[in-house]
């Protein structure tokens, strides 16, 4: 028979080959319905601190058409290189506003990013809580991996990289997000967990025997 503490490696083995959930960077609070209808590039610029790997692109969308969201490693604030790009269609998340696309792993080392979105459909619109609304848009800094750095508009849309600061607020989009999934060092932290728990567990019985 299996120990508690084998069945808890084993456990943690198995989320890690399994992957973990993945961590939503850029949320909105929910239900907000979409209330800017503009021709707009809206991209959100972030520090990674230590990285961090991508695995999906979402957009704040209604479903009704797809928007591109695409995933910048920045130069400047108004230059840079493309490391991933997404159609995004369909309907959002139960529960939520943003729909996501599944793409290759791609890993972020330390440096300046932009998610960016294209809305160019009047039909499908995006979310700005400047507009006499009370919603906020979070940022998940994931324990300090990453930084928030600025919110960023093109308008009208150029298909390109954000490049006009928003001095009104910052935090100000329902526009593109992304998800993220440990790196390997995240993983032994958290299989080292498991096995800790385990042993004080164990410990504990045989004390109590």
């Amino acid at each position: 028979m299996m120990t508690k503490l084998g069945v808890l490696v084993a456990a943690a083995l198995a989320f890690t080959a399994t992957g973990a959930s993945a961590a939503t960077v850029i949320t909105l609070s929910n239900p907000t319905p979409a209330n800017q209808f503009l021709d707009l590039d809206l991209g959100i610029n972030f520090t990674v601190n230590s990285a961090v790997t991508v695995n999906s692109l979402g957009a704040f969308t209604n479903g009704s058409s797809p928007i591109t969201v695409t995933l910048y490693r920045l130069t400047s604030t108004s230059t840079g290189t493309a490391v991933a790009s997404a159609s995004v269609t369909g309907l959002p998340d139960v529960g939520s506003n943003y729909a996501f696309t599944s793409i290759g792993p791609v890993l972020l080392t330390a440096g300046l990013y932009q998610i960016n979105a294209r809305y160019n459909n009047p039909a499908n619109g995006n979310y700005n809580p400047n507009s006499g609304n009370t919603a906020t848009v979070l940022f998940n800094t994931l324990g300090g991996a990453l930084s928030f750095s600025g919110s960023y508009y093109n308008f009208p849309g150029t298909d390109g990289i954000a490049s006009t600061l928003d001095t009104v607020s910052q935090l100000s989009y329902g526009a593109g997000t992304f998800a993220v999934v440990p790196e390997p060092a995240t993983w032994g932290l958290l299989i080292a967990g498991f096995v800790m728990v385990g042993v004080a567990a164990r410990r504990r019985a045989v004390l109590t025997a």
